[in-house]
């Protein structure tokens, strides 16, 4: 048993000689989970964090709004924040103004006002720190529109004008490219019509975890940031949801207890996930044993009060969760050759 047991409750302290007692499966799938994650994620969008663009940094931040999808009445955006300064952003809201009649109709990682065209988008409980030196958060929406769905032109973070990264519809061509009105694309040198562009990662993830220390015993926050281009696949995806004894300890500092931010990350991957009515989520949890407390649907309401009805108490079981989770996504589970699924821990 490790040295530092001591400075865990009781419930915890039952929940580690079991996890000792599993520990070496319990590393097989953590790993597979990771991997899983990544791509889940990155599938999504859900936290997309692509590489630092590359525009001026005469600004403390820096703003990308990305039009993800757009089918002429609405669209989906993403709005990625970077803070450029040597200190953190404790709480912040970015404002803009849509140069149309776009209408914001329903918001993710963020909560927001709006007055004719004028926006204010607020942090969550969750993302309320924005990392320094080239840190980032991430929101999105989904607006209504009529003519012209137009990219704000400035944003300003708590009262400082951001660099303006600019809309990401579509992947823009390399800058050695020169267009011509015939480009000289094939051997034999005749005329073709322009060549669309096409991102030179398409289909390329990268992921990236920093752990950092943070109060109480034996405690770390967890970033994950995943880069990449979402695959043209639905998505059926399983989030797997811990609701041990252990995730209703007290945070000191803090009046909320893990649960209540393992739900609220639930709730806002769900809405993101199910943005596309062709994505399905189930969910599954585990503590002494594992249920299927949702399975796979594209109705975000059944989704979110099967999260929203989770309580933690027990022992911690993570290999039942996994085995319920597998169980259901290979029998429930769109094939893979037409389906991008994940099991999300």
């Amino acid at each position: 048993m490790v040295s530092w047991l001591g400075c865990l409750s009781n419930s915890t302290k039952a929940d580690v000689r079991r996890l000792e007692r599993v520990r070496t499966s319990v590393k097989q799938l953590s790993l597979v989970a990771l991997v899983l994650f990544g791509v889940a994620l990155a599938v999504w969008g859900l936290m997309a964090d692509l590489a630092r663009p590359a525009w001026g940094q005469s600004s403390s931040c820096g703003v990308q709004y990305q039009v993800q999808n757009d089918w002429g009445t609405g669209a989906t955006v993403n709005v990625v924040i970077y803070n450029y300064s040597g200190s953190p952003v404790n709480g912040w809201t970015l404002t803009w103004t849509f140069p149309g009649n776009q209408q914001i109709t329903n918001i993710w990682s963020a909560v927001h006002t709006q007055n004719g065209q004028n926006v204010a988008a607020t942090n969550v409980d969750y993302n309320a720190t924005i990392p320094a030196n080239g840190g980032s958060v991430n929101f999105g929406f989904n607006l209504s529109y009529s003519g012209t769905n137009g990219t704000p032109s400035s944003f300003v973070l708590n009262g400082q004008a951001c660099t303006l990264a600019g809309v990401t519809p579509t992947p823009t061509a390399t800058p050695t490219r020169t267009p011509t009105p015939t480009a000289t694309q094939t051997p034999t040198g005749s005329p073709t019509p322009p060549v669309t562009p096409t991102p030179a990662i398409s289909n390329t993830i990268g992921v990236s975890k920093i752990a950092q220390p943070a109060p109480g015993c034996r405690e770390y926050t967890v970033t994950l940031r995943v880069s990449g281009y979402p695959p043209p696949k639905p998505v059926d995806v399983i989030l797997v949801i811990d609701r041990s004894g252990s995730m209703n300890e007290p945070i000191p500092g803090d009046p909320n207890r893990p649960i209540y931010y393992a739900k609220q990350a639930a709730l806002s991957f769900a809405q993101q996930v199910l943005a596309n009515p062709n994505n399905r989520v189930a969910i599954a949890s585990y503590s002494d044993s594992a249920t299927l407390n949702q399975g796979l649907t594209n109705n975000l309401t059944a989704v979110q009060n099967a999260i929203n009805g989770l309580s933690a108490s027990g022992y911690t079981n993570i290999q039942q969760g996994f085995y319920v989770a597998r169980t259901h996504m290979q029998s429930q589970g769109r094939p893979i050759a037409t389906t991008a699924r994940a099991i999300v821990l």
